[in-house]
């Protein structure tokens, strides 16, 4: 079957409207086809609303197609995109957002150009998983939408070092004794490796279902890397890939990195966003918003990096994190860099943030939730504080509770169901696509939302 690609979907497959036989009238998914394209395809699976295809042979290429420059892709399911040249990727990025929040919301917006700083080598930290097969270690990367487990040689998305890290595991574990698991029946020794890199550091995190002797993997890395820290995390989780009790076994226990002037510390339990550029740059952006004599509530705020950036511009921060061991992490950066006008408080944002702001009298929110977005009933008290909702006579600016909301998401879905209610007080001003994710379909993005009034 022929058939002419019209758009590109938001899991980057080409997207078409049949005519014609039994999937007649339906939207069709193709992957690995760009718009304008003419494809000769198969259809593989047909759905009472949709149907999918698969290329046979492309018919007429697009001017944005590439040869990808990894052998894996296609296979392995860590890229999506890697056949588009950046200048589609970056537009398919920034389209998919306006229409998300379009669909969603019912409103058109403006969404800024994507930034992007670099296409390859750019991740600090990758998940390698093991698997075994007939007989044999096998260390890389999962196939797409599954748990089979592809034998790679390099991942073009990972930096030097990572990929150095890779090779040596694999041939290291090539003559080991402990098998790799077996995802399906649930079976083995280690399931991943984790390997975090910073200058001359790496630090090596083996996940196993159960304690092992590692002392020999620790000595040979030690021959390659000036620096190396090797950790055990025994696994009974089938999700949570850090999920279990964490063992530091060997040398360094932490990263020892620095932002902005601040001094802290890392190890492979702890979030950092993996594209270092584009972090920089995203701190970077979100100090811009703070006005210097303003109060901030840094909702979300995790191990404290982002709060202890924004303390030194503004009057005061107060973050807010649920989780305990990000939270007192947080304090103990705060007071290694001699903080004074940032505290943390250890909770649930929505059972602590009215009680925060009403400390506040000029107060911007930052917002950096997980992927499922920011709980319902926090998103309305937004609302209610803000000054819109305020006494007369207190609606000026340098008098109201929230006057800027920085929401900064890795979802364009629940951050579309977001804006849907907290713009009922707020007007958007800017939405920034950042590419943190260069080759795949996902990109950060982040939204500035001001008071109506």
């Amino acid at each position: 079957m022929r058939i002419k690609i019209e758009r590109i979907g938001i899991n980057g497959e080409g997207v078409a409207l049949l005519s014609g036989g039994e999937c007649d009238n339906k939207v069709c998914f193709i992957e690995n086809a760009l718009p304008a394209e003419e494809v000769d395809v198969t259809i593989v699976s047909n759905k009472k609303k949709f149907c999918v295809a698969k290329v046979n042979k492309i018919i007429s290429s697009s001017p944005h197609r590439l040869v990808s420059p990894c052998k894996y892709f296609g296979v392995c399911g860590g890229c999506d995109i890697q056949h588009m040249d950046t200048s589609l990727q970056m537009e398919i990025k920034k389209n998919n957002i306006a229409d998300t929040i379009k669909k969603i919301t019912g409103q058109v917006v403006k969404v800024d150009n994507v930034i992007r700083l670099n296409d390859y080598g750019y991740r600090n930290k990758m998940v390698f998983p093991f698997a075994n097969e007939n007989g044999k270690n096998i260390l890389g990367m999962f196939e797409k939408n599954t748990h089979k487990v592809v034998d790679i040689d390099k991942c073009l998305l990972a930096s030097d070092n990572l990929n150095k890290f890779l090779q040596l595991s694999k041939d290291f574990f090539k003559k080991s004794n402990y098998k790799g698991y077996d995802f399906k029946n649930k079976k083995g020794d280690i399931k991943y490796s984790v390997a975090r890199e910073s200058g001359d550091t790496i630090l090596v995190t083996i996940v196993a279902t159960r304690k092992l002797k590692l002392d020999d993997y620790y000595s040979y890395l030690t021959k390659y890397f000036s620096k190396v820290g090797l950790s055990l995390v025994i696994s009974n989780s089938s999700d949570e890939i850090m999920s279990g009790k964490y063992i530091h076994l060997f040398g360094e226990e932490y990263l020892e990195l620095e932002e902005f002037g601040l001094k802290y510390k890392l190890d492979n339990r702890g979030f950092l966003q993996v594209n270092n550029e584009i972090k920089h740059y995203l701190y970077e952006y979100i100090l811009n918003e703070i006005e210097s004599n303003s109060q901030v509530v840094d909702a979300y705020s995790g191990a404290g990096l982002l709060s202890a950036i924004i303390s030194k511009k503004c009057r005061e921060v107060v973050g807010i994190e649920i989780n305990k061991s990000a939270s007192d992490s947080a304090k103990e950066l705060a007071k290694v860099n001699n903080l004074k006008n940032i505290n943390f408080v250890c909770g649930d944002v929505k059972d602590n943030l009215k009680n925060v702001i009403s400390n506040f009298n000029d107060c911007i929110v930052v917002l950096d939730p997980p992927r499922a977005g920011v709980d319902g009933s926090i998103l309305n008290l937004i609302n209610d504080l803000s000054i819109n909702n305020m006494p007369t006579s207190s609606q000026n600016v340098t008098d109201c509770r929230i006057h800027k909301i920085i929401y900064i998401s890795c979802n364009p879905a629940t951050l579309a169901r977001d804006l849907k209610i907290l713009t009922h007080e707020y007007n958007i001003t800017h939405i920034t696509p950042m590419d943190m994710f260069p080759q795949c379909r996902h990109c950060e993005v982040v939204t500035i939302l001001e008071s109506k009034k």
